[in-house]
């Protein structure tokens, strides 16, 4: 019975860590959606502002070049913050008592594992005895 119930508190703390994961990736989905988006807008109005400034100083081909550097650093910027993503208190705790449950149900099997062979050996001697008697 014992062993059922490790079995059960195991699968209920896998289940609470692969919930917990699976809300992390999605809440991360959605702060890549949300970051791509405001970046499009965003620099898309920039983009304009800083062409009209900077066309008479540097030319349409070094406007070009000078925004271009300035995308890729700021989708570099968004990019890092929704990569850096770790599994909270709660997932981790739930992953602990999975592989806690895990390991008392394994230590309950060798204790079964080791008490058989006795109890085969118990059985022989009992038939033994009866069979002389």
């Amino acid at each position: 019975m014992r062993t059922l119930r490790l079995a059960q508190v195991a699968a209920e703390a896998e289940g609470l860590r692969l919930r917990r994961r699976v809300r992390r990736l999605v809440i991360r989905a959605v702060l890549f959606c949300i970051a791509g988006f405001f970046l499009a807008v965003g620099i898309g109005f920039v983009h304009l502002a800083i062409w009209q400034w900077l066309i008479p100083l540097f030319g349409a081909l070094h406007t070009a070049l000078i925004l271009a550097g300035g995308d890729a650093v700021i989708a570099l910027v968004f990019a890092a913050f929704a990569a850096r993503s770790t599994p909270d208190r709660i997932e981790v705790e739930a992953r602990l008592v999975r592989e806690q449950a895990i390991q008392s149900m394994r230590r309950s099997f060798d204790f079964w594992a080791m008490l058989m062979p006795v109890a085969q050996l118990v059985a022989t001697i009992s038939r033994r005895r009866r069979g002389r008697d």
